[in-house]
C-alpha cells in the first residue's frame, strides 16, 4: 500500500496541476480553434487519437534514427501518397525490432522504465500537429536517458556472455548501429541543420518575395499573384525591416503554394483566381482554417484596399475559387504586380478585362 501511494500521489499531483491549467485556459479563451494544423485533444479526442496512431510512430523514428519527420511534408502530394504508407509501415517495423530489443533490458532496468515512460508519455501532445524534428525536444530527453541505460547494459553483456550467440550478436549490432547514428551521425546533422534549418540559404532566400529597392514602394501594396511558399511570402516584410530596407505598405499574396491556376480578369478592379487543385491543399494550409468550419460561397473577407469573396468551393469543402476586388483600378500606380516564374519574382502583366492568364509553379518548387 505504501509503494502504491508512493506512485499515485506524484501522478495525482500532475493530474491535478493539468486539469487546473486546462480550466484556466479555457475561463481565458485560450486553445485552439477552427485550425486544422493543430488538433485540441479534449475538444476532439477521435482525431487526436487517430493522429497519434499515424505522427507517433514517425516521430519515434525521427528520434531514434532516420529521416527526418519533416519527410511527411514531401507525402502530402498525391502521387507520393504510397511513400507515404511505406514511411509509416517502415516506422511501425522500426519500433517492433527496437521493442523486442528493449524487452529483456527494461524487465531488469527500473531506470531504463522510467526514461521510456517519460519519452513515450512526451510523445503524446505533439501528435496534436504536423510532425517536425523541432517537436522532439522532450521526447529526446527521454531518448537520451534509455539509449545512455542500454549502452552500459549492452557493455555488461558484452563481459558477461562473450561468445557469438545470436542474443549478444544482436546487442553488439544494436550498439553499434546505436553509436553511429546518436554518437556519429547526430552531432554532425545538429550542426547543419541548426545552421540551415530550412536548406542553404541562398535556396531559402530566393522563395522570400523580392520587393522593388526603390523609395516609392512604402507607398504601394505588392500584389504577388503566385508564390510557392506561403510562409516564405508572410516572413518577407519582417526580415526586410531587420534589413532595414524599404517594405511595401500592404502584401498581398493571392494563391500561394499553388502548383497552377487561372487568373481571369472580370472588371478593371477584380481579379478572379481559380487554382487547379483549389486554395488550401498542402499540410501546413491547415494552420489558417480546419474542415469543420469550412468557408462558404459568397462570404467575403475585407481587407485594406482589397475585398476577397468566396466564388466557389471544391468537393471538401475549401475554396476553389475566389475573386480579389480592389479599391483603385488593377493598373493604379499604387499597386505593383509580381508572380512566380522561373525560379523567381517577375513583373505581372495584367490581363485586359474579360481574359485570362494560366500560371504554373513546378511541383517540387513548392515549400
Amino acid at each position: 500500500m505504501a509503494k502504491a501511494d508512493h506512485v499515485s500521489g506524484p501522478l495525482y499531483a500532475c493530474g491535478s496541476a493539468l486539469a487546473g491549467i486546462m480550466d484556466v485556459a479555457g475561463l481565458w479563451g485560450c486553445g485552439v480553434a477552427h485550425i486544422g494544423l493543430y488538433l485540441d485533444p479534449l475538444a476532439d479526442p477521435g482525431a487526436f487519437l487517430a493522429s497519434v496512431v499515424r505522427q507517433g510512430p514517425i516521430l519515434l523514428l525521427a528520434q531514434w534514427a532516420i529521416p527526418p519527420a519533416e519527410t511527411t511534408m514531401w507525402f502530402q502530394f498525391k502521387e507520393m501518397h504510397f511513400w507515404g504508407h511505406v514511411h509509416w509501415l517502415a516506422a511501425m517495423a522500426f519500433i517492433a525490432v527496437l521493442s523486442v530489443l528493449l524487452r529483456p533490458f527494461l524487465r531488469v532496468d527500473r531506470i531504463a522504465r522510467f526514461w521510456a515512460l517519460g519519452m513515450l508519455l512526451s510523445l503524446l501532445p505533439i501528435c496534436a500537429t504536423a510532425a517536425t524534428d523541432r517537436l522532439l525536444l522532450f521526447v529526446g530527453l527521454g531518448a537520451m536517458g534509455l539509449l545512455a541505460r542500454f549502452l552500459v547494459f549492452a557493455h555488461r553483456i558484452g563481459k558477461d556472455r562473450p561468445g557469438h550467440g545470436a542474443w549478444p550478436r544482436a546487442i553488439l549490432l544494436s550498439t553499434i548501429v546505436l553509436i553511429g547514428l546518436h554518437l556519429v551521425l547526430a552531432p554532425v546533422a545538429l550542426f547543419v541543420r541548426s545552421a540551415m534549418p530550412f536548406g542553404p540559404k541562398g535556396y531559402l532566400d530566393h522563395y522570400l518575395v523580392t520587393v522593388p529597392d526603390e523609395a516609392s514602394i512604402v507607398e504601394q501594396d505588392l500584389v504577388v499573384i503566385n508564390a510557392p511558399s506561403t510562409f516564405g511570402t508572410l516572413y518577407t516584410p519582417v526580415i526586410r525591416d531587420l534589413a532595414d530596407w524599404p517594405i511595401p505598405r500592404h502584401l498581398r499574396v493571392l494563391a500561394p503554394g499553388c502548383p497552377g491556376l487561372t487568373v481571369y480578369r472580370l472588371d478593371e478592379s477584380t481579379l478572379v483566381v481559380r487554382p487547379d487543385q483549389g486554395f488550401g491543399h498542402l499540410i501546413l494550409d491547415a494552420l489558417f482554417r480546419n474542415k469543420a468550419h469550412p468557408m462558404k460561397v459568397g462570404q467575403q473577407v475585407e481587407l485594406t484596399g482589397m475585398t476577397v469573396e468566396i466564388m466557389a468551393m471544391t468537393a471538401d469543402d475549401r475554396p476553389a475559387e475566389a475573386s480579389f476586388r480592389f479599391a483603385v483600378p488593377l493598373e493604379h500606380g499604387s499597386l505593383r504586380w509580381l508572380q512566380w516564374k522561373d525560379g523567381g519574382f517577375v513583373p505581372f502583366e495584367l490581363p485586359s478585362i474579360g481574359n485570362a492568364v494560366e500560371l504554373r509553379i513546378g511541383r517540387t518548387a513548392l515549400f
